[in-house]
């Protein structure tokens, strides 16, 4: 099934119910028009969602659909037991205007209704979209509370099932970290550099950047859709009200209707759904690394990390939710690398993961991304240096232009044009320095194989021609002796309190925090 949001210009049902999106576009861009169509073709396709309306501009829906509206002129007021709420409108296919223009706390009202999703959906599974306006104001790109929802969803809703469009005036403002998980969305009009800037990152081609200058009212450009150039956004089939509705433009609520609000209103609970079929044969089996922190060691660092309860400032105490495993797919290379000398060589081990990463197993593990471009080529006489300067880590430059054999000329364009692609660390009294062996292993770390679910796996398994690629660029003139897939094993620790949720990962060799997401 498709939404048809323009001539010739559809997404696919699928991909917005469960994808990430975003519309973008300045004040009188036309954002909140376009926001108004993709709901009516969500209402049309019977598709259930939650529309978090921070102006009061969507309840008009109801003048067309079976919508209900939660906000102080709605049907229910935003008291409500919002996981009643959400498992009604997924029971019955309802969509939600979550009206919350009058509410004094708009952060941490969206944060609760998120956060009983999240949970419903951890439960069940169903598809569900939640369509955020003006998200820089609800995730900040500079974020004073830890655990932010909208965040979480954005990173981990994909996999319960939770779909999200985040629409934004200021995409400078909102959280990177939302704003990097949408693979397709609309950008309208923008005008201010830093806008145009923080968008860079969501477009192949970059010269659709110039366009956007020069956007008129209801004009976008799609990314991630079956559709290039900029398209004009169709008619509405409500009207769009802005930030007034309408008196006595709505129909009355149907006898559906009626007796959903009168569930929603009394105090018991409705029955939760029940949990979506897992899909089956889905678990692989795997070489870890042998862990040497258990998960004992796991749970006694994450109650270190809760939160106490501070009654004086109103503070929330965090409890332990859980505790999951994880693992890192990664590829063990082991290379023989020329020392300098004669016929001497040295045998060593690196992990790398997907995204061209190399493992530091001798401090904590964690993955440093090489400075190198990969894509830079090396003449002759780069090759040949880079290749002495490797094989010693440091090395005195002038000792290295003896050993690589160049003239003062060509040594020093090797030097520069070395330099200039990334390939040398430092050049420093006199030392030139090459510090990627600090990453490199003597032994095979000791393996063990596992039988887990795909869930359990962080990225995807690196490629063995990009591995090789890698290799040859870092170390050049090296040989590879093998290339074998392992994993590295994590923890998953997720805190509660307070409607918040923090989620960490630590790896099992030195029990210290990554920045790898869960």
């Amino acid at each position: 099934m498709q939404l048809n949001i323009g001539t010739d210009v559809n997404v696919d049902l699928q991909s917005v119910m469960t994808g990430r999106g975003c519309v973008i576009g300045q004040s009188g861009s036309g954002k909140s028009f376009l926001i108004g169509v993709i709901a009516e073709e969500l209402c049309r396709l019977h598709a259930p969602f939650c529309i978090i309306d921070t102006e009061g501009e969507y309840s008009s829906l109801k003048s067309m659909f079976e919508v209900l509206v939660v906000g102080t002129a709605g049907d229910i007021k935003t008291d409500i037991d919002f996981t009643k709420l959400f498992t009604s409108s997924i029971q019955n296919d309802i969509p939600v205007v979550l009206d919350i223009s009058d509410a004094l706390d708009k952060e941490d009202l969206v944060g609760k209704a998120l956060n009983a999703l999240y949970e419903l959906e951890s439960s069940i599974r169903r598809p569900y979209l939640v369509i955020v306006e003006e998200a820089d104001k609800l995730a900040p790109q500079v974020v004073h509370k830890p655990g932010n929802m909208l965040e979480e969803i954005s990173v981990r809703g994909r996999k319960r099932g939770i779909g999200l469009i985040v629409a934004t005036q200021r995409p400078a403002n909102i959280s990177k970290n939302v704003l990097a998980q949408c693979s397709y969305g609309f950008i309208g009009k923008l005008t201010i550099n830093n806008d145009v800037k923080a968008v860079d990152i969501l477009f192949e081609n970059k010269q659709e950047l110039n366009k956007l200058v020069n956007l008129k009212v209801g004009e976008f450009i799609p990314f991630g859709i079956d559709y290039q150039g900029i398209f004009s956004v169709k008619s509405r089939l409500v009207k769009h009200i802005g930030s007034t509705p309408l008196v006595g433009a709505y129909k009355a609520p149907s006898e559906m209707m009626s007796t959903i609000v009168a569930q929603l209103e009394q105090k018991n609970k409705m029955p939760i759904l029940p949990r979506a079929p897992r899909e089956t044969g889905v678990s692989t089996k795997i070489n870890a690394i042998f862990p040497k922190f258990s998960q004992q060691d796991a749970e006694s660092f994450a109650r270190k990390m809760l939160k106490k309860k501070f009654v004086l400032f109103g503070g929330a105490a965090e409890s332990l939710d859980s505790i999951e495993n994880r693992y890192l797919q990664m590829a063990l290379c082991f290379i023989r690398i020329g020392t300098g000398r004669r016929n001497e060589y040295k045998e060593y081990g690196a992990l790398i993961d997907s995204s061209g990463c190399i493992l530091n197993v001798n401090k904590k593990p964690e993955l440093i991304r090489p400075k190198f471009k990969r894509n830079a080529r090396l003449n002759d006489n780069e090759a040949r240096l880079l290749y002495v300067i490797a094989a010693h880590g440091k090395i005195n430059i002038r000792k290295a232009q003896k050993k690589s054999k160049l003239d003062d000329e060509a040594f020093d364009k090797a030097i520069v044009g070395l330099e200039s692609k990334g390939f040398i660390a430092e050049v420093k009294d006199n030392v030139v320095s090459y510090d990627y062996r600090r990453y490199l292993i003597r032994e095979k770390p000791l393996l063990e194989e596992k039988k887990v679910s795909k869930q359990q796996l962080i990225g995807s398994q690196p490629k063995e021609q990009d591995v090789k690629k890698l290799i040859s660029g870092l170390y050049p003139g090296s040989s590879i002796i093998s290339i074998e897939p392992v994993s590295l094993p994590l923890y998953k620790i997720t805190l509660r309190g307070g409607g918040k949720v923090r989620i960490f990962t630590i790896d099992a060799i030195s029990g210290k925090e990554t920045g790898i997401a869960g």
